[in-house]
């Protein structure tokens, strides 16, 4: 097992995108979606030009000047990229009936360093369309991973410091989704977008878990991606396509799994007497600093869904 290096504002891009894609089908819609039968062509060779993975040009992203790509590991056939874009396509309308999601969630990290493994707790939060809260209790019970985005801003908060970073998210991703704020594959993603983001495919879920589980591979195309992770496994649940797990390995083969326990639309009338969890608010003590803003790598204009990394 193998650990992974993220910031919490890196963490929240996976876990941030797929809720996103959690929230657009009928879930009637999954008995369209046949098992993986796992037969693919790992052949590492880049897709056709003009072509994106196994022919994906689907949606207007192809037409926006892209940063250069790593190269593809792998190639589809016609047939497993219309078995995985049938399962992006009910994914994304799964997505588009969530208003608001809670799951607290198990976080196993594997540190090849120390090599040592550990595990926490914690609770992610979505409200659409560009709310979210991401908190992690540390082993000995104090919070260590936490922030908050209220569709203007990306609060960081450092326990350790007592200090709340403020990253500004640029005009143009006000207001619209949080599929590019940290966490993929948890909120506001669409699947044009993430096979524009990404190079995915299906591969089989073991044996006794393939009826209830669909197993999603995802290669970030270009290095500015690859900084959050070098390889993605996405575990949807066939009942009601939500993640049920999502796993990251980073460059130098570090591993963290998030595994969830959701709660979807349940809201209620009291909600309004209730503190707002996606406003940052200082504690007494602490200091906030705001940073000059964010900035989107990606190469397409901040219109666009590129990836928001820190302004350095």
């Amino acid at each position: 097992m193998q650990a992974v290096k993220q910031t919490p504002a890196s963490l929240m891009i996976a876990l941030l995108s797929g809720l996103a894609l959690l929230s657009e089908v009928e879930t009637s819609c999954l008995a369209q979606v046949p098992p993986a039968n796992g037969s693919h062509q790992n052949t590492g060779q880049p897709p056709q030009a003009g072509q994106a993975q196994g022919g994906q040009v689907q949606g207007g992203a192809q037409n926006q000047q892209r940063p250069p790509q790593v190269k593809a590991p792998f190639t589809l056939t016609r047939e497993e990229f219309d078995h995985l874009w049938a399962v992006l396509d009910a994914w994304e309308k799964r997505s588009a009936q969530i208003k608001t999601a809670k799951a607290n969630f198990t976080l196993w990290k594997d540190d090849p360093h120390f090599k040592k493994q550990t595990t926490q707790r914690g609770k992610v939060s979505y409200k659409e369309p560009d709310h979210g809260l991401y908190k992690v209790l540390g082993e000995d019970g104090d919070w260590v991973d936490h922030w908050v985005c209220d569709g203007k801003a990306i609060y960081d908060y450092n326990y350790t410091k007592k200090k709340i970073s403020q990253f500004n998210l640029p005009p143009g991703l006000q207001g619209q989704n949080i599929a590019n704020s940290p966490l993929p594959f948890l909120f506001a993603a669409k699947k044009d977008d993430l096979v524009q983001r990404y190079w995915m495919r299906l591969i089989p879920a073991p044996p006794e878990r393939a009826n209830d589980e669909i197993w999603i591979e995802a290669y970030p195309r270009t290095q500015s991606e690859r900084a959050d992770f070098v390889r993605a496994t996405i575990i949807l649940t066939r009942k009601e396509l939500l993640p049920f797990a999502i796993e990251l390995y980073s460059a130098n083969n570090g591993r963290t799994v998030h595994q969830f326990d959701w709660k979807i639309n349940s809201g209620s009338a009291l909600d309004i007497f209730r503190r707002n969890e996606f406003e940052a608010s200082v504690p007494r003590g602490w200091t906030k600093v705001v940073d000059p803003g964010m900035r989107d790598t990606s190469g397409v204009s901040s219109a666009g869904n590129g990836t928001v990394n820190r302004q350095h």
